[in-house]
């Protein structure tokens, strides 16, 4: 009889600590959204309150040039064309129109460069913060989460749809496994800390514009 009861103690023991053990052994997986955290990090909206505003400057710039250079062809109209001076604002209107040219393709090089750079940083430092989260939570892999439902079909052709299905890289997952809210959260503390230690500059605040919109602006030169 006792050893009967010793083997059922045993066996109890034994099937209590299998759990235990499988659970030791199985790597613990969430989900992040790093699209919707970047756009709600504090970095990205001082960026893009930053990037508003030097594109406000820009368009005042490019209005300046293209305001002297309708300015000099007004001048030139009063002109006789057969007259010494109509050669010369001529030559000054074709000299700014083709710095007004190699300007624009300038800056929006830059711009572009600039921008792609921000995105960049931003998004290592929310996998920074993602890899911080794990750590602390004991997670080993961290797969990245998109919105579950697709874009509306009408708004795509056949080979996009078929890319956003293939990129798709979680069918499912319960709101358990999300840790997108202590992402951004560790993001932004990390954030504060930079700006605290003086590497980071905060722009003043405002509402935030949409980085991923073209930037504004007459396509062309001016008229003359």
């Amino acid at each position: 009889m006792r050893i009967g009861h010793l083997t059922a103690l045993v066996g109890l023991s034994v099937a209590c600590a299998a759990p235990y053990v499988r659970a030791e052994g199985t790597p613990r997986i969430a989900v992040v959204r790093p699209f919707q955290i970047m756009q709600q990090m504090q970095e990205y909206k001082d960026y893009a309150t930053k990037y508003k505003a030097e594109s406000e400057q820009l368009d005042a710039a490019l209005h300046k040039k293209q305001d002297d250079i309708k300015t000099m062809a007004a001048q030139r109209s009063q002109i006789n064309p057969s007259h010494p001076s109509y050669g010369d604002i001529s030559a000054k209107i074709d000299q700014a129109d083709a710095d007004l040219e190699a300007w624009q393709k300038i800056v929006t090089r830059q711009g572009e460069r600039e921008k792609k750079q921000a995105v960049r940083d931003i998004f290592h430092h929310l996998q920074a913060a993602t890899a911080k989260v794990a750590g602390a939570q004991q997670i080993d892999l961290v797969l990245t989460q998109e919105e579950n439902e697709l874009p509306n079909i009408e708004g795509l052709d056949y080979q996009a749809l078929m890319m956003n299905i293939a990129g798709r890289s979680v069918l499912y997952s319960t709101k358990a496994m999300d840790i997108s809210n202590a992402v951004l959260t560790q993001a932004d503390a990390d954030y504060a800390a930079s700006k605290k230690s003086g590497s980071a500059v905060t722009p003043a605040a405002g509402p935030v514009p949409d980085i991923n919109a073209k930037p504004q602006g007459p396509a062309s030169n001016a008229n003359h």
